[in-house]
């Protein structure tokens, strides 16, 4: 399953975020950065993270992961983690207390429960 990571924050946290899942043992190899073309009427790239989870153990790993980088944070970081059927769950450092579990369900639903395309999941309670 292939999961994406767009990073809303200061330059340099999505590089930020790459070197630091490279660095997590189950997903070594399996992270990319992918540059996605600016639309119409902007200026400019985005860039994304692409992660390769072929189990729940990465998943696991995955969600851990991003939790722990989110609570290191010392800036306004809002990390949106996007399924390949379209879900997606945006989740900000300021309130990542409880973001492994946050990201660890809607990895795990993305295997269990089927739901409509584009359908998302927001946390910000601050």
């Amino acid at each position: 399953m292939e999961i994406r990571l767009a990073v809303d924050g200061r330059d340099g946290d999505l590089q930020s975020l790459w070197e630091w899942l490279r660095s997590e043992h189950q997903l070594r190899g399996k992270v990319r950065e992918e540059r996605i073309p600016a639309s119409a009427g902007t200026m400019g790239s985005t860039a994304e993270l692409i992660v390769l989870l072929a189990s729940t153990n990465a998943a696991t790993a995955l969600a851990q992961s991003v939790a722990v980088w989110l609570i290191q944070r010392r800036s306004h970081v809002t990390v949106t983690v996007k399924l390949p059927d379209g879900r997606s769950v945006a989740v900000k450092a300021s309130r990542a207390a409880d973001a492994e579990k946050l990201v660890r369900t809607v990895l795990e639903s993305a295997v269990v429960q089927p739901v409509l395309p584009g359908q998302a999941l927001s946390v910000d309670e601050g």
